[in-house]
């Protein structure tokens, strides 16, 4: 189920006072508080018709009978993306994955974990997954375990490293087209388009 973040709340915890300009830093504070109502019918019919160009510059999906397509320039300004480039996860992940030492740093020392898993997480990189995996990142499923991209996302954020998130979020809505049960991800965000 998609989510929006409150800044506010958020920000009454004193070890997250620090966690929007995180956000903010990497462009992505606006995106995770949108609240959208969807239509879930439509988001449907947009997954069962989306088309994504191969270069992540274009969409094209029906809504009713309409033809409706948009650039990444447009999805990024009605999502409220500040920045235009950064660095393509999902190509950082799958040509240079993390080394698993590069774990260590997200778990609280001498707990006892395993590198995938949530339980174990400090703080701080438990928090921006929820986020993530509530919004930008969305997925069904097991929510004991980070898979994939999730580490690179995690990461950037952490570092205050820019990132490519409408690139991100449209190579996940062409990988999660042909899934079968697949959730409605990026169903607010979604209904902006349509």
């Amino acid at each position: 189920e998609h989510k929006w973040i409150s800044w506010r709340h958020i920000g009454e915890t004193p070890e997250f006072e620090d966690l929007q300009e995180m956000f903010r830093t990497v462009g992505i504070d606006r995106i995770v508080t949108m609240k959208q109502p969807f239509d879930e019918d439509l988001i449907r019919q947009f997954y069962a018709t989306v088309w994504v160009s191969g270069d992540c510059d274009a969409m094209k999906w029906m809504s009713g009978t309409l033809r409706c397509s948009i650039n990444r320039r447009e999805f990024k300004e009605l999502l409220h993306i500040r920045f235009n480039n950064g660095d393509d996860l999902h190509d950082e992940h799958t040509h240079n994955p993390f080394p698993i030492d590069h774990f260590s740093q997200f778990y609280e020392e001498g707990g006892r974990h395993t590198y995938g898993k949530v339980a174990g997480l400090r703080a701080l990189p438990s928090v921006i997954n929820r986020i993530v995996r509530a919004t930008i990142l969305p997925r069904c499923g097991n929510n004991d375990d980070i898979r994939g991209v999730a580490w690179h996302v995690i990461d950037a954020i952490m570092d205050g490293r820019r990132f490519d998130v409408i690139n991100l979020m449209m190579k996940e809505i062409a990988i999660s087209k042909g899934i079968i049960g697949q959730g409605i991800y990026y169903a607010p965000y979604i209904m902006r388009l349509i």
